[in-house]
């Protein structure tokens, strides 16, 4: 701000942004010119960009609302292209030489949007490093915007690299880059972490896995009568543990991302409702929020067990079984506490006296 009735906003292009759009910022600094470089906010993290124009304004023509207008932050004042080189540096490092190869990462790399049809992808395991060779003596280290290796050094690194096979993309599936990702990784005996959703590339997963899969043990075996549901929570159930994979997380713009990781349970556990719901010990007409509103402000440890009527045990039973309980924990806090157990005992004195009619 220059005077009481003047404002001096600048036009930014982020460094990162190849689109070199403009951003309006703010600046009291009237020393500030074109060219500068700057620190400022972008959508709560701080980036680097160039000051492209500088403008001063009255108050009723401002570009835009002063109040949602963020101030530079500073203006970098030591050796810019020295300094990003560094971080760029620090950030190759931290990217690429620790922890396992991501499986998204690699399809990622191998898709049209991030080299043309016809160039060749290479990985160099020494670094954990992947690289385009673009023709002959030309190459670009994946990912990076600056040419942080030379031309020179991705000759002689290349001869020690592992290359990775591609598919045209015009007759590849986001199929094909998943088998080719996890089947490179696997021909070259490469660490790797198969970070997709759990649900997705699940006919490959199973032909990937199979070995995998075929040494779990088998299916659970289902219940034959209350009896051997009442004796399973009692002497036999193993309780749940929490689980991460390995490694327990990925690194993204040089910041550490830990995995949540899931609860590996004793799959058994799951048969009990559908026993007890075929078997007309619940009523799923009983399932609904509806009557029960309350039920989340409940502790359920100090319920009367023995008192429940048939409706709201069957409420519970079915609602503890809810894919968000599961996921929760909820499952298995119940059943290793000894409250799943009084549950299952309540029904079956409800059914075996027919008070559930």
């Amino acid at each position: 701000m220059s005077d009481n009735s003047h404002y001096i906003y600048v036009s930014v292009t982020y460094d990162d942004d190849y689109s070199e759009k403009k951003y309006f910022y703010k600046t009291d600094n009237e020393n500030i010119k074109v060219g500068d470089k700057v620190l400022v906010d972008r959508n709560g993290n701080e980036a680097y960009g160039t000051i492209v124009e500088v403008n001063v304004y009255d108050a009723e023509s401002i570009p835009y609302p002063m109040e949602k207008t963020k101030e530079i932050i500073k203006i970098i004042d030591y050796d810019y292209d020295e300094h990003k080189k560094i971080e760029e540096y620090q950030d190759l490092i931290i990217n690429n030489m620790f922890g396992r190869i991501s499986i998204k990462r690699l399809m990622k790399l191998n898709s049209p949007k991030n080299g043309e049809d016809g160039w060749e992808l290479f990985y160099y395991p020494r670094f954990n490093t992947f690289f385009y060779k673009l023709d002959k003596n030309t190459y670009k280290l994946a990912e990076y915007k600056e040419n942080l290796i030379t031309d020179e050094m991705f000759s002689i690194i290349e001869k020690e690299s592992i290359k990775v096979k591609q598919k045209s993309f015009k007759r590849s599936t986001k199929s094909d880059s998943y088998i080719r990702a996890v089947t490179f990784c696997q021909e070259n005996m490469i660490p790797y972490h198969d970070d997709t959703d759990f649900l997705e590339f699940r006919k490959e997963k199973e032909m990937f896995y199979k070995d995998d899969i075929e040494s779990v043990s088998a299916e659970p075996k289902n219940f034959n009568s209350i009896e051997d549901i009442k004796q399973y929570l009692k002497n036999e159930y193993v309780s749940a543990y929490w689980k991460t994979p390995d490694p327990s997380y990925f690194i993204d713009n040089g910041k550490i991302i830990h995995y949540a990781g899931w609860i590996e349970y004793d799959m058994r556990v799951f048969n009990i409702i559908d026993f007890l719901e075929k078997n007309g010990y619940v009523d799923r007409k009983y399932y609904d929020r509806k009557n029960y509103p309350q039920f989340f402000d409940e502790n359920w440890y100090s319920y009367d067990y023995e008192n429940l009527d048939f409706g709201r045990a069957s409420y519970m039973l079915l609602r503890i079984f809810n894919i968000e309980r599961i996921c929760e924990g909820t499952v298995n806090s119940m059943a290793a506490s000894g409250t799943l157990l009084k549950l299952v005992e309540r029904v079956e004195y409800l059914k075996e006296n027919k008070l559930n009619e």
